[in-house]
């Protein structure tokens, strides 16, 4: 494909197989969109360490939103204040869990109450070890001997 920047209207166009771009920042900033006034708005930039930062020393007060499925290929760090990293570990998520507890007579018949709690995926994990065990145990009795 042969390239070609074209101006159409408020939008700049730039067509080809590929786009190099030989700077250390991407910028993107929309005056409208900003709340404050102050600052950069860099978007991506090639770091000292040959990474890519997105949100360089967050210039973006509203921070990064990903509005779709995000797959991590690798490690997963979260940073700490003073620039440090530490391993993001199973016991560090947590899930919303909805459970009906039974129900009770509401205006127009049965409504169910739900219990919501906050559990980490460790406690997932753990019970669903528990119940693997259960598992085993219970079809061990079901062997004849």
């Amino acid at each position: 494909m042969i390239g070609d920047i074209k101006l159409d209207s408020n939008n700049v166009v730039i067509e080809g197989d590929r786009m190099d771009v030989m700077a250390a920042d991407i910028q993107l900033d929309c005056a409208g969109r900003r709340k404050t006034s102050r600052g950069m708005r860099r978007a991506l930039v090639h770091g000292f360490n040959d990474e890519l930062l997105v949100n360089f020393n967050g210039d973006y007060p509203g921070g990064v939103t990903v509005a779709s499925n995000l797959r991590v290929n690798g490690k997963l760090s979260i940073g700490s204040e003073g620039g440090g990293t530490s391993a993001l570990t199973v016991s560090d998520l947590e899930v919303r869990v909805s459970q009906i507890r039974g129900h009770t007579e509401g205006p127009f018949g049965k409504v169910p109450i739900i219990e919501v709690r906050t559990v980490t995926f460790q406690e997932v994990f753990d019970e669903v070890q528990a119940l693997k065990a259960k598992v085993v145990e219970l079809e061990a009795k079901l062997k004849p001997s």
